[in-house]
Formats: structure tokens, sequence, C-alpha cells
């Protein structure tokens, strides 16, 4: 396959111009077995690549190597070539090895007489706010903990103890050894109960402040 950019058709010239203009995305083309024909700025400084390191490689190199393992390279070739658009979000591999989300789309490029000739491909970095939504949805999982630790420390442990404390002054009034053994068993487990549910609500404000934990 020949990997000269000038042998794709006119969208594809098109957009190989605004792959140099475009720092924001890397815009660049493939041919027909998904490897790299042409290469820009933006390309190369999302990615990490220079032009003559990457053009005629295949553009599974993007991949981490589960992705690739699992076939997905190709499997979203075939889904652009078949429907003409493939899109997917998630983690792609620069040339260091790191990783960053990306936003991608695969465009089908076809000859006049409907051929495929190669594939128009957007990468978009966007790390940064993905890990803003996930600062987000951590957040709320430690408000929600919060408001859990408040719960148990207001509600249940009190209510632990004021069951314990019921029991406590039934215990002297009743004056079947049998019954009474039963009410004490009861009363240490609660007292136990609410050892283990304070412990719990003293772990999750350790963690929360950063502290070890109590031994």
């Amino acid at each position: 396959m020949d990997h000269d950019a000038g042998a794709a058709p006119d969208q594809a010239a098109g957009l190989a111009r605004l792959f140099h203009t475009t720092d924001d995305w890397a815009v660049y083309c493939l041919d027909r077995e998904g490897r790299v024909t042409t290469w820009g700025e933006g390309a190369r400084r999302i990615k990490g690549y220079a032009a003559a390191e990457i053009i005629g490689q295949p553009h599974s190199v993007f991949y981490r190597p589960e992705d690739r393992a699992a076939g997905k390279p190709a499997a979203m070739l075939q889904t652009a070539a078949e429907l003409g658009l493939d899109e997917d979000q998630g983690w792609r591999v620069r040339q260091d090895g790191s990783s960053f989300w990306a936003d991608v789309a695969i465009v089908a490029l076809r000859d006049d007489a409907g051929s495929l000739v190669g594939y128009a491909k957007i990468t978009r970095d966007r790390t940064k706010l993905h890990d803003a939504e996930e600062q987000l949805r951590r957040f709320d999982l430690l408000a929600l903990r919060d408001q859990i630790s408040e719960d148990l420390r207001e509600s249940v442990v009190r209510r632990i103890f004021a069951a314990g404390l019921g029991l406590e002054s039934i215990l002297s009034r009743v004056t079947d050894h049998v019954a009474n053994a039963r009410i004490r068993e009861v009363i240490d487990g609660l007292d136990e109960t609410a050892k283990e549910v304070r412990a719990a609500v003293i772990h999750l404000d350790s963690a929360d402040a950063g502290d070890p934990p109590p031994t």
C-alpha cells in the first residue's frame, strides 16, 4: 500500500491541510490497513511522535496492550468502514508510554466510485476534563461517606445505647435467672455492636483526614 497522502481523495487532502494548522486536535490519515499516512503538529503535540517516526506505523500503537489484545484498533476500522464513522472515548498511549484520555472519531474516506481508500482519525486529549469529572465523582462519594458517618454517629449509635440502657433498667426487675442471663447477653451484644459502629465511624473520619486508622 502506497503511503503517499497524494493518493487519497480530495476530502483527505483537505483534512491534510487542516492537520498542520490544528494544535488542539490530533488529526491524521490512515490507509486501508490502518497505517498512518499523514501527521501534523497537533498530532505530534498530543501523541509525541515526529512524522518520520510514525508515518507507516499501524494506528494500533496508540492503544493500550489490553485493547490491542482485544482487537479494538481493527474493530474500530471495521465499524468505520461499514457505517462511515466510529467514535470512542478511552485511554490511549503516547510515544513515551504515558496514557491520556482520548475522544476519538474515525471517518471512512472513499473515492468517487465509493471505494474505501483509507480513514481520517481525529483525536482530542480530554485528560483534564476526565480527571475533573473523576474528581467530582470522588467528592460526591466523600460527601456520601460523610453523611453515612454522621448518620452512624448521630442515629445508629445513639439508638443502640438507648436500647441498652432500656434493657438495663428492665434487667433489675427480672427475677427469672434464665431470662436475666439472656437479657444480659443481649445488652453485651449491643455494647459490642456500638463499639464496632463507633470504630467504623472513626475509621471513616481518619481516612477522610488522611490519618492512619486507629489500632
